[in-house]
């Protein structure tokens, strides 16, 4: 609207003039969500409300389009052509965007879909297109995980995590992803895989040494963090223990070596080591200092947890909350364990100025 405005009057206005939030409510458009056969779910003038009233309806009701083209389970190979960033679904008349994209089953074989968001979209897409990876690459990737040093051991010490996970799969796919996609740009056709491929076979020893770098300091902290959890059973501590179980949770969440972004999973050896600080600080006397801390860092950890349940829910993927919840990570360095330094500048402003570009 603020482009038309300009391209008609010459007026430029700008476009937080325009939120429908600062209008009357009788002025705001009228939103009425339908079903296929054109019952009401739901309606009203609030499209934050709407959204959040529908969940991850839209988003389910958008995947199941019966459109054979976009529409395939079961797949092992790349046999499906091309995937467009975006095709055309019509449906009553009415012209649909919608992003194809492969869902990683987890059961060794990854489904053909369309999305409604094209960040969803590509979020899913290195997923599905990692698991076909390794299909292809099953006994390249044998090897290079049979080789690692410290395999049997960090195996052992996996099973010693809040969750523990399936140590190998996981480490089997990281490699998969260094090796193969270690860039943004994703392949979208057979030959673009075939391709992938062949590169990434050339890579598997870089990162495979890549992966074992990061993991041994990662395990190294964590069975110091472990150690050091045992000497401040205190209850004056409860406080730091709940937020530190809160985060150790979280950072270890199902799944985090193969969910995590590379970029930041390389800070998992720094984050780990900001834990193991923090707790020695607690029986060297830092513990009231760290406790007047804890305003500062637990409502913005719980509300950003609290938003990421409420966007799984939906079926929404928003890249600002992936920043924001690493930001989140990155202050808590900052004001429990300053001496490691920060990747990116975290403070309460740069949080909260980045909590408001997240999706409701």
């Amino acid at each position: 609207v603020a482009h038309a405005v300009e391209q008609v009057t010459g007026v430029v206005v700008p476009r937080d003039e325009l939120r429908d939030d600062r209008l009357p409510y009788f002025l705001r458009m009228k939103i009425r969500v339908t079903d296929a056969n054109g019952k009401t779910l739901a309606a009203g003038r609030d499209l934050v409300t709407l959204r959040q009233e529908l969940g991850g309806a839209a988003a389910s009701s958008f995947s199941s389009i019966d459109e054979p083209r976009w529409s395939r389970d079961g797949i092992t190979a790349w046999d499906f052509g091309t995937l467009p960033p975006v095709v055309d679904v019509n449906r009553s008349g009415i012209v649909l965007k919608g992003h194809p994209t492969l869902i990683d089953n987890g059961i060794e074989t990854v489904s053909l879909r369309l999305v409604d968001a094209s960040a969803r979209a590509l979020h899913e897409l290195r997923f599905g297109v990692r698991r076909l990876v390794c299909l292809a690459a099953a006994r390249e990737l044998k090897q290079q995980v049979d080789n690692l040093p410290q395999l049997n051991n960090w195996i052992l010490l996996a099973k010693t995590f809040p969750q523990p996970f399936p140590f190998r799969q996981q480490v089997t796919e990281l490699i998969a992803d260094r090796a193969y996609l270690p860039d943004a740009k994703l392949p979208r056709s057979e030959q673009e895989f075939r391709e992938c491929l062949r590169a990434g076979r050339l890579r598997l020893g870089v990162a495979a040494g890549e992966v074992s770098h990061l993991l041994g300091p990662l395990f190294v902290n964590f069975s110091e963090i472990r150690k050091t959890w045992e000497k401040t059973a205190s209850p004056q501590w409860q406080p730091t223990r709940l937020d530190v179980h809160a985060q150790l949770g979280q950072l270890f969440a199902p799944g985090f070596l193969v969910r995590t972004p590379w970029a930041w999973l390389q800070q998992f050896p720094r984050y780990s080591k900001g834990i193991v600080l923090r707790l020695q600080k607690l029986t060297s006397g830092s513990g009231p200092r760290d406790q007047q801390q804890l305003p500062s860092v637990v409502p913005r950890w719980q509300r950003g947890i609290e938003r990421l349940k409420q966007h799984r829910a939906r079926q929404l993927y928003d890249p600002e909350l992936e920043a924001y919840r690493w930001m989140t990570e990155e202050y808590r360095v900052s004001i429990f364990a300053q001496e490691l330094g920060t990747a990116v500048p975290a403070s309460e402003k740069r949080l909260d100025q980045q909590w408001s570009k997240v999706a409701e």
